[in-house]
């Protein structure tokens, strides 16, 4: 199994949690009580409540002596979690505010979830602001006859209570525990519910009741090809990326409506489906071949539950469920120890970000060629530099780079580079372009567009590029260096608002009572006051701390200016580039002294919302600058033909 994944969809868990904690602030559990087998849900369920709940607040009943890859990772963490025997849990007294969650697998038909469910309805009942929530792992499907393709909630269970005639042990068991169940609610304690599982896929499972996605995944790997037959074509099943349905299942605590029964599954996927996700997962190491034959509908066989219901009711936030393409990959590459790749998951570059870093590359290059010309220093600063030191390269889930300089630096940088710069290139700053309202100077390549959310608002030249933050000097008074920054970051603010041309959050009272204001003051004077802001301490020539002025790390205050004087080199994509000799220093200041491992595969989004990435005549390497029209800004189609 993929630890890193694993750990990450925890991580993603807990997040999620934290966050329907804050929503249901009416529905406020002080203690989770998690009664689990080998139901793997309860894998993510037990370390994300005992991330989110107070010290004890979590309570793991040994029920069943079920070893849990969940506790191993409340162990490695320092999660506290307190664990007791089925027999002191129902010695104990019932608590108020309390959750009782019965994660069961009925395939494995143990009785004792019967006496376990009585003890919950006996504390549970005598509070009314308790609740019993049973996710329950379902038995084998039967294939639905009459071309029915899924099956609801009542239908499920009309079809093996009374169609099903050669009904199994699991399905006996699951029977009993719905009855059990609803005599319950019947008997007047009605804040109980039963969650549904089908088939259960992820990190950290892929064997299920109905088919072993796990043994496909290591057959193809150790044979180095998949094969998928007309049968594979014609059996479909419903399916739950692991993760998700602990989403869900945790969700569901908060906002389902008692009594009720609901189908937690996501997908509906042929094993076709699941085989062909192995193959794109890692098509450099398995080979592909389908020998099927044609069928007709009639051919097709269901295994499927509905989610209708679950859906409308919204039990599942779209926002924050994996897509088939990307819950398979995470599946195959952990049951294959596969390292993730995390370009798959960048999908709004559409294959072009290794394009794209190699233009900055070469934008890069032009920037230390006028640098050198010119006796200025330059350096790499965040992302840029931190992957510069990890491993000699661009972050990879970036796309774009950043250097900084001193303020007498990029004083003599600004003044030359207009001049200096190759005809592709352009230096893009409110001082060379009217429709330009950045506090961040860019070196951008022509005939481009790197749009963000954000600059695709506006009609300006808005080519790929390099970011240059400028390091000004701070008073070594506190209260000064706290005034510097309060005028620089109100400067942001109001430049940020006057191009946007409305009053945006934060401080939205504020900015709406000065915005009448802010309209009728030239763009001139407000990058004046801004560049004012930053240099205010500029000729103190005993200034010991440096900030971050127009980058995005200002909020992190002053630190000492040695960090950034003395410079060395190391290689960034096959450039030579100059680094601070005390980039130790800087890094942990403002990413940690824990900088240097990766962060999460969650965290491992482009820094910018895509909203539009055209590369023109750059898009292929063999293409040379000119042999193409020029970008006109207004509309392609304004662009000139090229006599």
């Amino acid at each position: 199994m993929n630890q890193l994944i694993f750990s990450d969809e925890i991580k993603s868990v807990s997040k999620y949690i934290e966050k329907c904690i804050g929503t249901y602030t009416d529905t406020q559990y002080k203690n989770i009580y998690v009664i689990t087998d080998t139901n793997p849900v309860s894998d993510y369920i037990v370390p994300s409540f005992a991330a989110n709940l107070p010290d004890g607040g979590t309570v793991v009943v040994d029920a069943f002596d079920a070893s849990s890859l969940g506790r191993d990772f409340c162990a490695q963490n320092d999660l506290n979690i307190k664990y007791v025997t089925l027999e002191n849990f129902k010695q104990t007294p019932a608590t108020d505010n309390s959750a009782y969650l019965l994660l069961c697998d009925t395939n494995a038909c143990d009785e004792t979830w019967f006496d376990v469910l009585d003890i919950c309805k006996e504390k549970a009942e005598s509070f009314p602001t308790t609740r019993i929530l049973i996710g329950a792992i379902l038995p084998q499907l039967r294939p639905i006859p009459d071309g029915i393709q899924a099956l609801a909630e009542r239908e499920y269970s009309y079809f093996i209570e009374s169609v099903v005639t050669d009904r199994t042990p699991a399905e006996d068991f699951y029977i009993t525990l719905e009855k059990k169940c609803r005599k319950i609610v019947n008997d007047g304690y009605k804040k109980l519910n039963i969650m549904r599982f089908d088939n259960l896929i992820g990190a950290n499972c892929a064997k299920t009741p109905n088919f072993d996605y796990e043994s496909m995944i290591k057959e193809a790997f150790e044979n180095s090809k998949i094969e998928i037959t007309k049968d594979d074509y014609c059996t479909y099943y419903s399916v739950i990326y692991t993760r998700d349905a602990a989403c869900a299942f945790a969700k569901s605590i908060y906002c389902t409506k008692e009594g009720h029964v609901y189908n937690l599954t996501y997908y509906n996927a042929s094993i076709a489906d699941l085989k062909t996700q192995i193959f794109k997962s890692y098509p450099d190491k398995i080979s592909f071949s389908s020998n099927s034959e044609a069928y007709n509908e009639n051919e097709v066989v269901y295994y499927c539950l509905s989610r209708l219901k679950t859906q409308n009711h919204k039990c599942f936030s779209k926002k924050t469920l994996y897509p088939f393409k990307e819950a398979m990959y995470r599946t195959v590459a952990s049951h294959s120890d596969s390292d993730y790749d995390v370009q798959k998951k960048l999908g709004c570059y559409q294959g072009k970000l290794q394009r794209l870093k190699d233009i900055e590359i070469d934008v890069l290059a032009e920037i230390d060629r006028i640098c050198k010309k010119h006796d200025i220093k330059w350096f790499l600063a965040g992302g840029s530099l931190l992957g510069a030191i990890r491993e000699n390269k661009s972050i990879s889930w970036d796309d774009d780079l950043d250097i900084g300089m001193l303020r007498e630096d990029f004083e003599k940088f600004k003044k030359v580079a207009p001049l200096e710069l190759d005809k592709k290139y352009y230096y893009s700053s409110p001082w060379t372009d009217d429709n330009c309202h950045y506090y961040i100077d860019k070196i951008r390549l022509k005939s481009s567009y790197f749009s963000t959310a954000y600059s695709s608002h506006f009609n300006l030249e808005d080519g790929v590029f390099v970011d240059v933050i400028v390091y000004d000097q701070t008073s070594s008074n506190r209260l000064l260096e706290k005034l510097q920054i309060k005028l620089i970051c109100l400067m942001v603010g109001a430049l940020r608002i006057r191009w946007y041309n409305e009053p945006k959050k934060p401080h939205l009272k504020f900015w709406k009572t000065v915005f009448p204001i802010l309209k009728h003051i030239p763009w001139k004077v407000l990058h004046k006051l801004f560049d004012f802001s930053a240099t205010m301490f500029s000729k103190n020539k005993k200034a010991k701390y440096l900030l971050d002025s127009t980058g995005q790390h200002i909020r992190y205050g002053r630190f000492p200016k040695y960090y950034l004087e003395e410079l060395t080199e190391t290689e960034l994509d096959g450039l030579m580039c100059p680094i601070p000799v005390h980039y130790h220093e800087y890094l942990s200041f403002f990413y940690g002294e824990n900088y240097f491992p990766k962060p999460s595969i969650s965290s491992q989004v482009g820094a910018h919302k895509i909203a539009r990435l055209d590369l023109g005549e750059f898009l292929f390497e063999d293409k040379q600058p000119g042999d193409f029209r020029e970008v006109d800004i207004h509309g392609e189609l304004f662009e000139k033909e090229i006599n």
